[in-house]
């Protein structure tokens, strides 16, 4: 078929759509001329706004997935039949998904089979399960209908002359210049609660008052984590604007940050659009799947050693508590500070892995299991 007219179906989160940014940029050079929509939650549409590469985006109520709301997920079946679409890009990992990808009439599904149920439903499946990114599985898909291109891995979100004045605005307000970013959130949505990867509370103000006295910092997030960071008191050199900007305008004031500090979150990615200069804390998920794709982001992850590989696939919760270990001590020059922990991982962009273009180096070790921050 010369021009099919093809659906991409995700549900979610934030962070996984961002990701699958790569994978819609090079559908779109692979068919050219072709009708591509993306079907995505409402609350997660954000990042696909204005997006070249696409030609409809559709936000619809992901709830009757998780609240099982049988007649709900009828009406969007019948709302994706009547688009009669050619091929169909299903982006989940549970066979629930692929089940409901086969009740669609669509000729050609492809997608994940991380249960080998899954290929029952699709026409086409790569398998998941292995220890590789994200991005690099989401172009493992276009292999069915092209030839991805490995190094084309940079995430992509559009941006408004209208937020980036906004951002410029809030820089004047606040006296910004120099500042840094900080992100404590993470596990804490529709399929998870318990924020298990977010910091400890007591590391989190130890941190942000460090930084604070160096230069102004910044608390990014949701109104969550916006009503979570006002429980603490801070100096007046940090200004709390989480839940109090839209997406798009968090995104352009991320983009003149001096330095991002961020948990494994939502955020996180916005962050790895914008900005090169990331430090992330890893807790259950495995850096090598999900830390962005830049060749000097910090990765501190300091409970290697508890890794289940269950919490990747299934989305189980780690049978221990995490992030126990880190500590913040303050040591000689200018903008460094030790953290302490286990074993740290540094991904570059620099060369290949042996799995189809991950790039990622080998665990460092730094002095007595301690990862130095600087900026």
């Amino acid at each position: 078929m010369k021009n099919p007219k093809i659906l991409i179906f995700k549900l979610g989160l934030l962070g996984d759509v961002i990701m699958t940014t790569p994978f819609v940029r090079q559908l779109r050079s692979i068919c050219p001329r072709s009708e591509i929509q993306y079907w995505t939650s409402r609350e997660f549409a954000a990042p696909l706004v204005g997006n070249p590469h696409l030609s409809r985006v559709l936000g619809f109520d992901s709830a009757p997935f998780y609240r099982k709301d049988v007649a709900g997920a009828l009406r969007l079946r019948q709302r994706l039949r009547s688009e009669v679409f050619d091929i169909g890009f299903f982006l989940g990992k549970h066979w629930f998904f692929n089940a409901f990808a086969a009740s669609l009439g669509i000729p050609r599904r492809i997608g994940f089979a991380r249960e080998p149920i899954s290929r029952w439903f699709l026409t086409d499946s790569v398998a998941y399960r292995e220890l590789r990114h994200e991005i690099h599985y989401y172009l493992d898909l276009l292999n069915f209908v092209g030839e991805p291109d490995r190094s084309d891995i940079a995430m992509e979100v559009a941006t408004s002359k209208e937020c980036e004045t906004r951002a410029n605005s809030l820089m004047e307000q606040f006296r910004l210049d120099g500042f840094i970013g900080v992100i404590n959130s993470g596990g804490n949505n529709a399929g998870e609660s318990g924020f298990v990867r977010r910091l400890p509370s007591d590391f989190f103000v130890q941190l942000v008052r460090n930084l604070a006295q160096r230069t102004k910092v910044v608390l990014f997030g949701n109104t969550v984590d916006g009503e979570y960071y006002g429980a603490f008191s801070f100096p007046r050199e940090v200004i709390n604007l989480a839940g109090r900007l839209s997406f798009h305008e968090s995104l352009a004031l991320m983009r003149r940050a001096n330095r991002m500090f961020t948990t494994d979150c939502g955020g996180m990615h916005m962050a790895g659009v914008v900005n090169r200069n990331i430090t992330a804390f890893f807790g259950p998920a495995h850096p090598a799947r999900k830390a962005p794709l830049l060749g000097n982001v910090e990765i501190v992850w300091p409970d290697r050693d508890k890794y289940d590989a269950k919490y990747d696939l299934y989305n189980l919760p780690p049978a221990e508590p995490l992030f126990q270990e880190i500590k913040i001590r303050r040591t000689s020059g200018a903008g460094r500070m030790h953290a302490g922990g286990q074993a740290s991982v540094c991904l570059t962009r620099n060369r290949k892995s042996r799995t189809g273009g991950d790039s990622i180096s080998s665990p460092v070790q730094l002095g007595a299991s301690e990862r130095i921050l600087s900026w």
